[in-house]
């Protein structure tokens, strides 16, 4: 009897080492995020802005990013190159991951805090984000992230009824709360962004 006694303990210190193991890693890793993240940062490289005419803002947020790494990307070719499209003409999040691998990119899709999408956009790449086109609407809409602050997020918004902002390297201006309301794109999809790189 002592002896299982003495097994079952062993088995719940092994599974509580276990735990604070896994809490130390992750508490180090957002830390680590938290120090290593400016408070505001502005992508400033050579691009230009573009304006879908439907809904091709898969291939025109994707031409954005690309061109931001020296591509020369055009957004409605982009899209029209896009082969597993839904009935509407929309691109699911992973459709569009797909296309863009096969066509030799380095693609993630992720979920994540606010902070970690800062993190992501201080490295010197545009970061698509996959939001609501306004906190009030329903409609799903791909988004460049070129930069932030400490109270907005900053865009290179493809719709053109959306623009709010003047400037050479963003012409979308979103304040974090409309953009937290933004990103609330269900239970599965929510908080998504997509990263692409050259490979």
């Amino acid at each position: 009897m002592k002896k299982k006694i003495g097994v079952k303990k062993k088995i719940v210190l092994l599974l509580l080492i276990i735990v604070v193991a896994v809490l130390v890693i992750f508490l180090s890793f957002n830390l680590y995020i938290l120090v290593s993240t400016p408070k505001q940062y502005m992508i400033e490289s050579e691009n230009y802005f573009d304006y879908q005419p439907h809904y091709e803002c898969s291939g025109y947020s994707s031409a954005y990013v690309l061109r931001s790494l020296g591509e020369n990307a055009d957004g409605l070719e982009l899209y029209n190159d896009i082969t597993n499209k839904n009935n509407d003409g929309t691109v699911a999040p992973e459709n569009l991951i797909e296309f863009l691998k096969t066509k030799g990119y380095s693609v993630n899709l992720c979920n994540g805090t606010m902070l970690q999408l800062k993190n992501e956009i201080s490295k010197g790449t545009p970061v698509i984000v996959f939001v609501r086109v306004s906190p009030g609407e329903n409609y799903y809409h791909y988004l460049p992230i070129v930069g932030y602050d400490e109270n907005n997020l900053y865009a290179a918004e493809s719709l053109q009824y959306m623009t709010n902002a003047e400037n050479e390297h963003y012409n979308r201006m979103i304040s974090n709360r409309d953009f937290e309301n933004m990103w609330e794109t269900g239970i599965f999809r929510k908080n998504m962004y997509i990263t692409i790189g050259l490979k």
